[in-house]
């Protein structure tokens, strides 16, 4: 078998929050359960938004949460030259063309395709022009006329997407600077990376980069998508949306083990933690339940009703579960059940 290679790529424009922290460790179980390497990448090419306190921020959270990484991190705005080396080569091979067109021109272009119920897309005005670099211009991939992306998710499954689905999307920006899609096609490849596991916000991007990885003659790696943690409002969790920052966590005096949980029990894993993680992390498992509770089916506060249930009956501080539904307990006791549960820690 060939040695699995995988990463964590986030971007530094805020805190590691839970959901980064639960992909994090998706991608560490996955390489260290077949003695692989687990590469740590920071995005950091919005210049806008990354910040060196964020960047730390990421690292200590990393550290903290027991997730080593091999070799050093590696940092995107120090790789600009190789991107655009591989951007020229597309260039030099026909599989990419400059592009002279505005912002404003393309979206009255996508503005049209509106207003013919199409899909709002570039329309290939430039594909054909033969235009060579100047100020103001980009460069395109060229997408294929016709056919289909297809791919096997390890997590969704088959996915296949019609290429008439997608445009010619920019690899390289009119500033010099190379697209997101571009730059992870590159970093992907030149880090040896065997499987990509993210959330499934990134579905869309897979076909992108595998027309990327098919211009450039490279191998494509495997692609699996985990489910998003949403808050309890049904919304995804993020770093601007409900999401709390892992070392807020550290701050509150959790152990990192409950974040080893969490993946268990997003996974449905839940007696994996009972049997190898010991009594800390069960301690723990209800902060996990809490993060996790879109992924089981549950409410926030009954899922660590449940989880605080478990954790005292299986040490014997209660007979069975307690019978009572969480809402018709007052806070009293649930302040009780939850002092039990700490006081086992």
């Amino acid at each position: 078998m060939t040695q699995v290679v995988t990463r964590f790529a986030p971007s530094p424009t805020g805190h590691l929050h839970i959901g980064g922290a639960r992909t994090a460790i998706f991608c560490w179980l996955l390489a260290r359960h077949f003695n692989g390497r687990f590469h740590l990448r920071i995005e950091d090419t919005d210049l806008l938004r990354s910040k060196q306190e964020y960047t730390d921020s990421i690292l200590a959270s990393m550290r903290w949460l027991g997730l080593d990484w091999d070799g050093e991190p590696v940092y995107q705005t120090n790789r600009t030259e190789l991107y655009n080396s591989y951007v020229d080569k597309l260039l030099q091979a026909g599989h990419a063309y400059w592009c002279s067109c505005t912002p404003e021109e393309v979206e009255a272009m996508r503005e049209e395709a509106r207003q013919a119920g199409r899909k709002p897309r570039y329309n290939g005005r430039c594909r054909t022009r033969d235009l060579g670099p100047g100020e103001g211009r980009c460069v395109r991939l060229k997408t294929p006329l016709s056919g289909k992306v297809v791919f096997d998710d390890m997590v969704k499954g088959r996915i296949a997407v019609d290429v008439s689905e997608l445009d010619d999307m920019v690899i390289r920006r009119a500033d010099g600077m190379p697209t997101y899609n571009m730059a992870v096609v590159v970093d992907d490849h030149s880090m040896g990376i065997t499987h990509v596991i993210r959330g499934d916000d990134h579905v869309s991007n897979t076909p992108r980069q595998i027309l990327i990885y098919e211009a450039l003659g490279l191998p494509v790696p495997r692609f699996g998508h985990v489910p998003m943690i949403l808050g309890p409002d049904r919304q995804k969790l993020s770093k601007r949306h409900g999401a709390r920052a892992v070392i807020e966590y550290k701050q509150d005096g959790l152990l990192p083990q409950a974040l080893e949980a969490l993946q268990q029990l997003a996974a449905g894993l839940g007696p994996a933690v009972e049997q190898g993680r010991g009594q800390q992390a069960l301690g723990d498992v209800l902060f996990a339940a809490v993060a996790a509770a879109r992924l089981c089916q549950a409410d926030p506060e009954e899922c660590l009703y449940r989880a605080s249930q478990r954790f005292l009956t299986q040490f014997g501080q209660m007979e069975e579960a307690a019978p009572a539904p969480l809402q018709e307990m007052t806070e009293a006791q649930k302040q009780a059940l939850w002092e039990q549960v700490k006081n086992r820690q």
